[in-house]
């Protein structure tokens, strides 16, 4: 477009789009009176001003400023620099023309100023292509190594048309580009026999239309797809030791994308180890961990490196490996011997096959995992990897190993069994006892060993008199049951259990003797042999079993309230510590044994825990020794040396048969005081504490006793001492009046004035022996003590003495002092 300029020079401004560009427009007064009073800016022949600056109502410094609509905030007339221009920020491709400042003034003619402005628009966008068009992005490739590649670039947009070159970092390498059809400025590059050098290289095109401002570029990097140049497998160890684990190492280098490594055990694929990739990607390490194993020795162990996205690029690297491993056994018989058809007898051996690395230097035999040595008496003989046994038996049944030894260790073959036939032997070699009653049947197992396990049994008695066959039993294989009973006492004995196989016949019967049982006797010899504050020690020695296993038995009563405080058992001895008693108290000690027939007769004991230590501040009367004791100690001699005189006088006036009588009688009358006072003594020193074993107890209340008796002595003196017996009516216990329950198997003392009745001595039982308590500044009163099952049925807060058995048989003695003891079956 052509526009008139009037004269006016033009000048010529270039701007880039997207830039800024200010045209100077002069409004300085040409005098001083003078001012500015428009501006307007007008484009093209466009009648319109662009921009206006109105001063005319006031200075310049506050003119109003009215911009187009089309240009808005683009444009401002800048007043504040030196020279006042129009400023366009950013410049546009359609800004581009002719300009023109038309200044007034007040006084002076209007100015004009005229300008030519270029918009120089550089390229909008340069892309890179591949060879089929497609655009690429910062990275070419991967492209394999030492493959071609061929690059296209394009610039669009720009006036006036870019130039479009290639560059390698700062280096040109095409500057040819032409214009397509479509518009675009398009240079090709072709690089060929890509090197390992190329990796990374970065290729940059440019456009560019002037030299205010940078070109357009785009830029990408080359990644090229490498072979791994080596792999090798480093620090092997110089050998290998099975069943410890190692570390192979393999590295290889070179490889773009790191390379693909794996493991080879021969020809065969093992799994891939842990790969570590070096920082700058160029070095891979691979770690294969494994145990080892004897097979591998010898073996070649291989590494190969390749690059997947490369064909033909796999190397590798291969060791043969030494393994040392513990010497591998296998234990076999001979191969002329049959496993199946060793009989006591015949000779066998064993071969020991070794496999090691390095070989052994010692060979060994176990027999049950014991060392075997050679024994030419037994019939062992061990050479080195052969073991010889000859004319076996039965104890070389079992299990035998070979083990040899190297530097690596002790290696053992697996146990080999040596069955061995044989005639039958009895499993135990002890002779068994069973106890069992008349009329009872017993049932008895016989387990043999054998082999063949085939056993034909029989079962014979010994007794004393004869032996015979038993039939009834039953047999399973090795095990025969027979069903015995008894039927008087010459079934007791032996009972012999034989067997026999295809081997042989036993040359030992099993032997099981049968005896006869009941419940077990009473212990013997009982006694407190300790006592502290607050504890007894009772000790007693057991008597006989009855044939069957026992246990023993303790209860504890309180003497005051005669109630149970607490009872044990023990199932070896009959040795009892019984704890936490009250101190200072006296209590009764009960104690029988029990088996599965029953329970024996009770030994009862009085015993007391000791006081607490006390002061004294003089010395005390032993109440046993007071002026009352000595009184009746001299009452009762007189009456014996009386009964003694009395006792002659009446021998003799009778004659015959009446004066043995009354002479029986008589002595039944004395002797218990003469064994009272031989013995009592003893027996206080030996045992102060304990009531024996054939349940002899003192009996309540001692004064009272030693007056009735004296009253009986002097009434009944001359007449003829008669046996009765009686039963008292069932006692009902303390505090409860409604129990009516009467135990037939609890005897006690007779303590009336019917008469003197002896005790009839059972004849297996020790006569009594009779002890005394003796110990100062204690008087003992010992309570009647219940014996039968029906105790234990009872609870523990009833009395100690519930009734009275029927039938009961005392034997009643008057001794000196206060002191009276009577002999009470249990």
């Amino acid at each position: 477009m052509h526009i008139p300029t009037h004269g006016t020079p033009v000048h010529e401004y270039h701007a880039v789009a997207g830039g800024r560009v200010s045209m100077p427009c002069n409004i300085t007064a040409p005098t001083l009176d003078d001012s500015v009073t428009l501006v307007l800016w007008y484009k093209g022949d466009m009648k319109v001003p662009i921009y206006t600056l109105d001063a005319r109502k006031g200075p310049v410094e506050k003119s109003k400023h009215f911009p187009s609509a089309r240009l808005g905030r683009r444009v401002h007339f800048d007043l504040h620099v030196k020279t006042p221009g129009l400023t366009i920020d950013p410049v546009k491709g359609e800004d581009e023309g002719v300009y023109r400042c038309r200044v007034e003034y007040k006084r002076y003619r209007t100015l004009s100023y005229m300008y030519e402005l270029r918009v120089i628009v550089p390229p909008r966008e340069v892309n890179i292509l591949d060879e089929t068009g497609q655009r690429i992005d910062e990275t070419i490739g991967p492209v394999d190594e030492g493959s071609n590649v061929t690059l296209i670039c394009e610039a669009e947009g720009g006036s006036p048309s870019p130039s479009v070159t290639w560059w390698r970092d700062s280096v040109l390498l095409d500057d040819t580009y032409h214009i397509t059809t479509q518009g675009y400025v398009r240079n090709n590059i072709t690089l060929s026999r890509l090197r390992r050098h190329d990796l990374g290289a970065v290729f940059t095109c440019q456009a560019a239309n002037n030299n205010l401002t940078v070109p357009t570029s785009n830029s990408v990097a080359l990644d090229l797809n490498l072979r791994p140049l080596d792999v090798r497998i480093i620090s092997p160890p110089h050998h290998l030791s099975a069943g410890q684990r190692v570390t192979l190492e393999c590295e290889s280098t070179g490889s773009r994308p790191r390379a693909v490594m794996t493991w080879w055990k021969g020809p065969l694929k093992i799994q891939t180890g842990n790969e570590v990739i070096s920082d700058n990607g160029n070095l891979t390490l691979s770690t294969l961990s494994f145990i080892p194993v004897a097979e591998d020795h010898a073996k070649k162990f291989a590494c190969t490196a390749k690059n997947p996205s490369l064909p033909n690029s796999l190397i590798e690297d291969m060791r043969t490996i030494t393994v040392h491993y513990i010497p591998e056994l296998r234990l076999a018989l001979g191969a002329s011997i049959q496993h199946t058809a060793i009989k006591e007898g015949s000779d066998v051996y064993f071969d020991c096959n070794i496999r090691a690395n390095p070989w052994v230097h010692d060979v060994g035999w176990r027999f049950e995992g014991t060392p075997l040595y050679s024994n030419l008496t037994a019939g062992v003989i061990v050479s080195n990897q052969s073991l010889v046994l000859q004319r076996v038996k039965k104890e070389h049944r079992g299990r035998y190993q070979c083990v040899a030894t190297n530097t690596e260790g002790e290696g053992r073959s697996e146990e080999v069994p040596l069955d061995v036939q044989f005639a039958p032997v009895c499993k135990s070699a002890a002779v068994q006892v069973f106890g069992v009653a008349r009329q009872e049947t017993l049932n008895i197992t016989c387990d043999l060993d054998s082999d063949p396990s085939d056993v034909e049994f029989r079962w014979t008695l010994n007794n004393t008199v004869e032996s015979m066959e038993v039939k009834n039993f039953v047999s399973d294989g090795t095990s025969s049951t027979v069903f015995y009973t008894p039927r008087n006492m010459l079934g007791y004995g032996s009972l012999l259990c034989w067997g026999s196989n295809a081997i042989g016949r036993m040359q030992s019967p099993c032997v099981y003797r049968v005896v006869p049982v009941g419940p077990p006797e009473t212990m013997r010899n009982c006694l407190v042999t300790n006592h502290t504050t607050e504890s007894l020690l009772v000790q007693c020695e057991p008597g006989y079993d009855g044939g069957l296993p026992q246990t023993f038995h303790l209860e504890v009563y309180s003497s005051t309230n005669e109630h149970l405080k607490g009872n044990m058992t023990s199932e070896d001895t009959p040795s009892f510590l019984v704890q936490d008693l009250l101190t200072g108290t006296s209590f009764i000690l009960v104690l029988y044994a029990a088996n599965s027939k029953g329970r024996s007769n009770s030994v009862a004991l009085v015993a007391s825990t000791l006081r607490p230590a006390e002061r004294h501040t003089a010395e005390e009367d032993d109440p046993l020794l007071n002026p009352m004791v000595g009184i009746l100690i001299g009452i009762l001699t007189a009456f014996v040396i009386l009964s003694i005189v009395i006792a002659i006088i009446v021998r003799l006036r009778t004659g015959g048969g009446r004066k043995d009588s009354e002479e029986t009688k008589q002595e039944k009358c004395e002797l218990p005081i003469q064994n009272y006072k031989e013995e009592s003594i003893d027996s206080t020193i030996e045992s102060p504490d304990v009531i024996p074993a054939d349940s002899q107890v003192y009996a309540p209340d001692a004064k009272s006793l030693h007056l009735e008796c004296t009253r009986r002595m002097n009434e009944e003196m001359y007449k003829i001492l008669k046996q009765k017996q009686d039963a008292y009516e069932a006692l009902i216990p303390m505090g409860d009046t409604s129990r009516q329950e009467v135990v037939e198997d609890i005897s006690y003392t007779d303590l009336g004035v019917r008469g003197y009745h002896k005790r009839p001595m059972p004849m297996h039982m020790e006569p009594p022996t009779e002890y005394a308590d003796y110990r100062h500044g204690v008087r003992t009163q010992v309570l009647p003590l219940p014996v039968s099952d029906a105790l234990d049925k009872r609870a523990p807060e009833l009395p100690l003495i519930n009734n009275v058995q029927q039938n009961t048989r005392v034997r009643m003695e008057c001794v000196r002092g206060d002191r009276i003891v009577a002999t009470t079956p249990l």
